[in-house]
């Protein structure tokens, strides 16, 4: 993707692995339309985004929409305006105990859902919200919740979950843990889907998350990661960055003009590297 003139580097360095993580989800998992002027709003399926004010949840929000969803999201009450900036219809807190009682009582009959958090916690409140008869269910974080599929075991209750990684088509392995066979349907969605994703930067349909700009480079990286296992930042995305010198030319020659190389690091911090390069 190339980055829009309005967007900083910064801004760049957090949209790409969210818009990976949440297109997978959208389309190739749960089969939804691709984003097009010909969709309608409001057009297609009642669809939840719990933990709507993540770095994932606002960009799930914003590209469901394009896809003609109505769009619902949990959060906190600290985040509803974000949330609703992004075009969710309504947002619940679930901070609140009977905040899955209050989705049941506007009977939004929610039949999608992308859960952005992944934790048994979560998998329990979805479990209760996906509709009765039936939907899809995806954790964001892998493996999915057994909680979910131990409340809803039926097979109208579909429950997923998948690594981007997958987008790359490739065979990779956790060593010791599993192995994973290149996907080429997987890749070719890939190759389709940077074009329509670069049109809807570049359109301004699709907005970053706000960002919590830090320097300190890869260095600060390590007190941002300690930052996230005690107080995980809410409503922002950390992006460190850092100054770097002179790089050459593999003619030798040094580069006048000066950009920024951009690190995306897939762990809810992103690194931008200033750099001279061609």
């Amino acid at each position: 993707m190339h980055n829009p003139e309005f967007l900083s580097f910064e801004e760049s360095a957090s949209l790409g692995v969210w818009l990976a993580t949440v297109v997978q989800v959208l389309y190739p998992v749960m089969k939804l339309p691709l984003p097009s002027p010909h969709i309608l709003a409001n057009s297609g399926p009642a669809l939840l985004v719990y933990g709507g004010s993540s770095a994932t949840g606002t960009i799930a929000i914003q590209v469901a929409k394009l896809s003609g969803c109505r769009v619902y999201a949990t959060c906190s009450a600290a985040n509803n305006d974000l949330v609703m900036s992004r075009g969710a219809e309504k947002w619940f807190d679930y901070n609140q105990l009977d905040f899955v009682e209050q989705i049941e009582a506007a009977g939004l009959s929610i039949t999608h859902i992308v859960d952005c958090i992944g934790t048994e916690e979560s998998g329990i409140a979805c479990s209760k919200i996906l509709a009765l008869a039936g939907g899809h269910y995806h954790s964001i974080r892998v493996p999915c919740p057994e909680s979910f599929k131990e409340r809803r075991p039926e097979d109208t209750a579909l429950a997923t979950t998948a690594l981007g990684y997958t987008m790359f088509g490739e065979r990779f392995e956790f060593p010791g843990v599993a192995e994973y066979p290149a996907e080429p349907a997987m890749e070719e969605f890939a190759k389709k889907w940077v074009l329509v994703a670069e049109e809807l930067v570049k359109t301004g349909k699709v907005q970053p998350h706000p960002l919590d700009i830090r320097g300190g480079g890869l260095e600060g990286l390590l007190q941002g990661l300690q930052e996230m296992r005690t107080q995980a930042p809410r409503g922002k995305k950390i992006v460190y960055s850092r100054e770097w010198g002179l790089i050459e030319a593999d003619a030798g020659l040094p580069i006048e003009s000066v950009t920024e190389k951009v690190v995306c690091l897939p762990v809810a911090i992103n690194a931008v590297d200033r750099s001279t390069f061609t």
